[in-house]
C-alpha cells in the first residue's frame, strides 16, 4: 500500500512546477520592467471605470496625465494611480494630525 503522505508530497512538487512555469511565462510577456505600462484610452476607460467622453474632457482641461502623439492618447498606468491617489479625501483624523503640526510648528498648543 502506497504511503499517502508520499502521494501529497509529488503532488504538491508537480503544483510548484507549474506555478514556476506559469509566473517565468508571466514575467516573460511583461517584458522589460522598466518600460511604462501604457494605456490606450479604451484601456484606461476599463481600468479606472470613466467613461471616454470624462477622460476627453479631463485631457482637454489637461487635469489627467497623458501623452499625445498625433491622434492617439497614452497613459502612464503608474502616472494615472499617482493621480487618482493624489485626489485622496482626509479623515477627520488626517485633518487633525495635521492641525496639530501646524500649531506645532508655529509654536502654540491645541487642546
Amino acid at each position: 500500500m502506497e504511503n499517502p503522505f508520499e502521494t501529497i508530497d509529488q503532488r504538491l512538487k508537480r503544483i510548484e512546477q507549474k506555478l514556476e512555469t506559469l509566473l517565468s511565462k508571466l514575467d516573460s510577456v511583461d517584458g522589460n520592467e522598466n518600460l511604462p505600462k501604457l494605456m490606450t484610452i479604451e484601456q484606461l476607460s476599463e481600468y479606472c471605470h470613466y467613461s471616454k467622453p470624462t477622460i476627453y474632457g479631463y485631457v482637454h482641461q489637461r487635469k489627467i496625465p497623458h501623452c499625445k502623439v498625433g491622434n492617439r492618447l497614452f497613459f502612464e498606468k503608474q502616472q494615472i494611480n499617482d493621480w487618482i491617489l493624489s485626489k485622496k479625501v482626509l479623515t477627520v483624523d488626517d485633518i487633525e494630525k495635521k492641525a496639530d503640526e501646524y500649531l506645532a510648528r508655529k509654536g502654540r498648543i491645541r487642546f
